[in-house]
């Protein structure tokens, strides 16, 4: 009764990741959340893997330690259907294809995940804080926009909000450069928040043009002489 509802993906080892959502045309049915695995030179599909969570939402993050790719798991927004707090951050390995289950559940997060970023800190051995960090989107029951920080390793959830809106927030995104971008996407005041990744800090906050809905990073590769 589903469809695949691709919905964002990321290419890592050799393969292409494709976030499929598995939902009936009038979405009122969620089906378990899969992932298409691609050779990009073919564009045949390997194989689709199970997930454990409803509605992998976003490009997954590339964990910058172990490689392991980061799925935000949606579950069931609040709308036509009640809300259905039935995912969090779900991780598999790209290399051995496995599904390492959910490393957050979305009950200690305490909403529908939408988005999720890993970031190296950049911090110094015995600074106190961690080697790397998550931070995920999160719609709350009340349908607050809030950004929540957590161990992507360990699956601890850190206390508190390190960011909240009035506003839709479509997007966390990770620099490479120890920065985190938050995608605010208000009619009146359009902007990006640049926060510090290891304390989560509001750096700055410039204003746009027009509400962003995306973030796209670029790398720039500088040879030496």
């Amino acid at each position: 009764s589903g469809t695949p509802r691709a919905d964002g993906m990321a290419l890592t080892e050799g393969r292409l990741f494709v976030g499929l959502q598995n939902i009936n045309g009038a979405f009122t049915e969620y089906g378990p959340g899969r992932v298409a695995v691609i050779a990009p030179v073919t564009g045949v599909v390997d194989r689709a893997l199970t997930l454990n969570g409803k509605n992998p939402f976003g490009p997954p993050a590339v964990h910058p330690t172990t490689g392991d790719l980061y799925f935000a798991m949606a579950g069931t927004f609040r709308g036509g259907l009640a809300q259905e707090l039935s995912g969090g951050v779900e991780v598999i390995d790209p290399r051995s294809l496995t599904v390492l289950g959910l490393r957050v559940d979305d009950d200690a997060l305490g909403g529908n995940v939408s988005s999720v970023a890993l970031a190296e800190t950049l911090a110094t051995a015995g600074s106190g804080f961690p080697a790397v960090i998550g931070y995920c989107v999160i719609t709350t029951p009340a349908g607050q926009n809030v950004v929540r920080a957590f161990d992507p390793d360990s699956g601890a959830v850190y206390a508190g909000a390190v960011w909240q809106s009035a506003s839709f927030l479509p997007e966390v995104v990770a620099d490479g450069d120890g920065w985190i971008l938050i995608v605010e996407h208000d009619i009146t005041t359009p902007r990006v928040l640049f926060l510090e990744a290891a304390t989560g800090a509001l750096i700055a906050a410039p204003q746009l043009s027009l509400p962003p809905f995306s973030v796209a990073v670029l790398t720039r590769h500088v040879t030496g002489v």
